[in-house]
């Protein structure tokens, strides 16, 4: 409950054709209360299992 960022590191990527791809990696911080107050704006998805 104290969090209150999230470091998100992509890491380099093997390259191949992708359009708008970017292969060298970041480092993307996110702010855990503006995640929360975004939240509303998306539509959940309960997970589906398939076997």
């Amino acid at each position: 409950m104290e969090t209150e960022t999230v470091t998100y590191i992509v890491p380099e990527g093997e390259p191949f054709a992708m359009w708008g791809a970017n292969w060298s990696g970041k480092v993307q911080p996110f702010n855990i209360k503006e995640l929360r107050d975004n939240q509303k704006l998306f539509e959940y998805h309960p997970r589906e299992i398939v076997r």
